[in-house]
């Protein structure tokens, strides 16, 4: 072959082995998601693993809604004690609802940071939209409690979350002082 059509064939080969690479880690991503199960032993796990995973099986949730979806540029160097797959099912349930909130908004983006304290990990999920009022905010971790239209949603998301994340020891909030909606989830953290 000359070498124009090699070059060619091995950047179409690294691209196609790049394809496959991100479909293996979507296939195992979706495998693992539909294993939850409370019987899993609790393991030393980085935030970063199970935010990524959940990040790949909505990923194109937000592509086709033309939603920003902002990620840290680091994780800090912290590992919690969990049910990894359960994190990714919470995890997962929190971007979809803050993609879902924002679909229809002019401005429309879910932005997800993580602090640490001394005691615990501290995920923020928090979307362009505004923190909804305190009577609506209390009701919003309710099974089948909606805001959306009919046939959106089942009301089960936030719930699940919630109920996923006390499972691993720790708490999810609105957090009533942003100026955007903002879930905190809290998790014991490992030292």
């Amino acid at each position: 072959l000359p070498a124009e059509h090699k070059n060619a064939c091995d950047g179409s080969l690294q691209k196609l082995e790049s394809s496959l690479h991100r479909i293996s880690k979507i296939v195992k991503a979706i495998s693992n998601f539909s294993l939850v199960s409370a019987n899993a032993p609790m393991i030393p796990t980085e935030p970063q693993s199970f935010i990524e995973e959940a990040v790949l099986l909505c990923n194109l949730h937000f592509k086709t809604g033309n939603i920003a979806l902002i990620l840290p540029e680091t994780y800090p160097p912290a590992k919690v004690l969990c049910r990894p797959t359960e994190m990714v099912h919470a995890t997962y349930n929190l971007l979809s609802n803050g993609s879902d909130a924002v679909a229809s908004l002019d401005e429309r983006w879910v932005r997800v940071n993580i602090n640490l304290t001394d005691t615990d990990v501290v995920i923020s999920v928090t979307d362009s939209g505004t923190t909804p009022i305190a009577s609506l905010a209390e009701r919003l971790f309710e099974p089948f409690f909606t805001t959306k239209p009919v046939g959106k949603g089942a009301g089960l998301g936030l719930s699940q979350a919630l109920g996923l994340i006390r499972a691993n020891q720790g708490t999810l909030e609105i957090d009533p002082n942003s100026k955007h909606t903002c879930f905190s989830m809290k998790l014991p953290r490992l030292h």
